[in-house]
């Protein structure tokens, strides 16, 4: 395993994990206020995280046919899918009041 196959994976690796990082948090503080708060974070989380797995191996598989530095479509919706849950986790704080 060379170091472009290292850079390659953290292509996809990074936003990937931003994405269901920051989906956590914005779930967890919906989440926070529930009575069933075991049985509620993880039968939301399930349905979210299967966009961000399903463009995350739709972006690696166009990569395989794709050179390296040509943006791919997957990826970039990857990336809004990054923004669009973080923007989701700083306003649901922002509404909370709560303090990190």
């Amino acid at each position: 395993m060379g170091w472009k196959d290292l850079f390659v994976n953290l292509i996809f690796l990074l936003p990937g994990v931003l994405c269901i990082s920051f989906l956590g948090v914005a779930l967890s503080h919906i989440s926070d206020s529930s009575r069933l708060k075991e049985i509620l974070l993880p039968l939301l989380m399930i349905p979210f995280t299967i966009p961000i797995l399903l463009f995350g191996m739709e972006a690696e598989r166009k990569l395989e046919r794709l050179p390296v530095f040509d943006p791919i479509p997957g990826l970039s919706i990857l990336l809004s899918f990054c923004v669009f849950y973080a923007g989701i986790g700083i306003l649901l704080l922002e509404l909370s009041g709560d303090e990190p």
